[in-house]
């Protein structure tokens, strides 16, 4: 799918990688990352010769291009990374759903207006939930895999919602490199 990804990122949102080129090595390693891609070398990598070892992809035959097209489009599944950036950002899609209150479940719809606030005062922002009255955190709300918020993040692009997750030997591997655990969500648009 065009424009689709599933993200992957340190789950505290504030975490980066101490060392990008380490992560990078590591990635590579486990086979997960090839070589770069020649029209951005420091961002966009080929997939690996064990990528779809470390990614489990669901459903009955999924087409996964891993093959840069003849015309030069990045239309095919890669791995970008974006940041490490200054502050935490929020990523989402233009498909996100409303993410639900930790507490009681409760969906929140006016979530655009939520995150506006969180933008506006990104240290000090509390959620209330309309229904069970509980605070929170924008981040820790259940986004049901469709956000996150994060300062570096690893995009696997051109793959359906839901239609990947990663396995436990990449998860692992980002672990042991980054020394905290990751969390994924995907985006589209």
């Amino acid at each position: 799918m065009k424009n689709g990804k599933l993200i992957l990122h340190p789950a505290p949102p504030a975490t980066i990688p101490g060392s990008i080129t380490d992560l990078i090595k590591d990635l590579q390693d486990i086979g997960f990352l090839a070589s770069p891609l020649a029209a951005a070398p420091e961002t966009r990598y080929l997939a690996g010769d064990r990528f779809l070892q470390l990614i489990t992809f669901l459903g009955c035959s999924p087409q996964i291009r891993l093959e840069p097209p003849e015309d030069g489009s990045l239309d095919f599944c890669h791995v970008s990374l974006s940041g490490p950036s200054g502050i935490v950002r929020f990523v989402a899609g233009s498909m996100t759903a409303p993410p639900r209150c930790p507490r009681c479940g409760a969906k929140t719809p006016a979530w655009e207006e939520m995150v506006e606030g969180w933008h506006r005062d990104r240290s000090g922002f509390r959620w209330t939930c309309p229904s069970c009255g509980a605070a929170s955190e924008a981040a820790r709300l259940n986004w049901r895999q469709g956000a996150g918020f994060g300062r570096f993040f690893l995009e696997i692009q051109n793959i359906f919602p839901g239609e990947a997750v990663p396995g436990d030997e990449l998860l692992r591997t980002l672990e042991a490199s980054t020394d905290t655990p990751w969390v994924y969500f995907y985006a589209t648009g």
